[in-house]
């Protein structure tokens, strides 16, 4: 940003007509209006800055709902998992209890036939009959059990395995998009820092070229009422000498007055002065007083005023 160049409006001191005093500005301080914006872009920036913070933050919740939701279809896998070996354990008990009923009934039969294994080969035929039809039963109960449990348990876990495979895909895109956020944000919040420390350091320069400029206006002003203070010294010196000369005039010109006057009166019993004292009249006072004139017409006479 270009810093413009100025030079401050002259100031008059008090008590001199002619002082003024222009004091320059340094090319590199900065005006008022540069110093707002520049505060008005500091503003900026935090907002944005606060902005970037925000969509990380709503970025790292969105991450927590995804993990959220990928840790409950876990627990909802691990809980298909205890529900199979919940049925497992309900269809083996079943199995086991139906096993313990045919092993009753072939108790059973085994004693009956023990009763009756002198009996007729209808019987015997009966109960190989029914040995054969238990086994088949059993057998055929077993295989159906086990390749339902199979299909059933190959089946669901196919579908959590597609199903968590498809979560850990949308987590590991979540994430990437996440830490590509994160990396985002935290770049235009080094680059804002850089930036707000680099306007701050400006504001703080333009504050102590500021206060530099101030303190040579002081320092101006203070030499012109100086300068001002001397002239009206010299003013009133100058006055003083020229109110004493012609008070000495008039005192001179009273007395060449009065002299002449005396002349006048007495012409012939004037005394003649000595040569020192030619050229010149002695005051009220007692002091000599040049008088004008060539030296053909100085004819004077020393008197005194006093009584």
């Amino acid at each position: 940003m270009a810093v413009r160049q100025g030079r401050l409006p002259p100031r008059s001191t008090a008590g001199s007509s002619s002082a003024a005093l222009d004091v320059a500005s340094d090319p590199g301080v900065a005006s008022a209006s540069e110093l707002v914006l520049l505060r008005q872009r500091i503003a900026d920036l935090s907002a944005d800055n606060a902005i970037l913070k925000s969509d990380f933050i709503l970025a790292k919740a969105r991450l927590a709902d995804v993990t959220a939701v990928c840790d409950g279809l876990k627990a909802a896998s691990r809980k298909g998992r205890a529900t199979d070996a919940r049925l497992w354990r309900s269809a083996i008990a079943a199995g086991c209890a139906a096993e313990a009923v045919l092993r009753e009934s072939l108790r059973e039969a085994e004693e009956a036939w023990h009763e009756r294994q002198r009996g007729t080969t209808l019987a015997r035929l009966l109960e190989s009959g029914a040995r054969q039809r238990l086994g088949v039963t059993l057998q055929c109960w077993r295989s159906v059990a086990a390749k339902s449990r199979a299909v059933e348990a190959s089946a669901e876990r196919a579908s959590l395995r597609s199903r968590v495979c498809e979560l850990e895909r949308q987590l590991q895109e979540a994430s990437a998009r996440a830490e590509v956020e994160r990396r985002m944000a935290e770049e235009r919040g080094a680059c804002l820092e850089q930036e707000r420390g680099a306007l701050a350091c400006r504001l703080e320069q333009a504050a102590r070229e500021k206060e530099a400029l101030h303190r040579a206006l002081q320092l101006g002003l203070g030499r012109g009422h100086a300068a001002a203070g001397e002239a009206q010294h010299l003013r009133s010196q100058l006055e003083a000498s020229e109110r004493e000369r012609l008070r000495t005039s008039l005192c001179a010109r009273e007395a060449l007055a009065a002299q002449r006057s005396v002349q006048r009166r007495a012409p012939l019993c004037a005394p003649v002065l000595p040569p020192a004292a030619c050229g010149a009249i002695l005051t009220a006072g007692g002091a000599m007083i040049p008088l004008e004139g060539p030296p053909a017409s100085r004819y004077q006479v020393s008197f005194s005023l006093e009584p």
